[in-house]
């Protein structure tokens, strides 16, 4: 029987840490972890708002694992504020179409 990776964390966490390994240089490390985990839930994405750089973090996140890996979200926002997460609208289509 093959094993899943699967990680959970609310998408506030995986900003933290995204903006962490930046600061630190090590952000091409922390991606190659996270491409390990066949499936990946985010929580609460969009519950908060992201600055800028949180926001273009989270989406080059979520789109290098597009058409490789699982990535699940959950949020309770209704789809006209979903912009507040992503500050644009061409940001926030590619997630929803990506």
């Amino acid at each position: 029987m093959k094993k899943y990776s699967v990680s959970f964390k609310t998408a506030a966490k995986l900003v933290n840490e995204l903006k962490e390994a930046k600061g630190e240089r090590q952000l091409t490390k922390y991606a190659k972890i996270f491409e390990k985990h066949d499936t990946v839930i985010l929580d609460e994405l969009m519950y908060i708002s992201f600055d800028t750089e949180g926001s273009e973090l989270l989406f080059q996140y979520i789109a290098m694992r597009y058409e490789t890996k699982s990535t699940v979200t959950t949020t309770n926002l209704i789809f006209s504020e979903w912009i507040k997460t992503f500050h644009d609208t061409t940001s926030t289509m590619a997630f929803l179409t990506g």
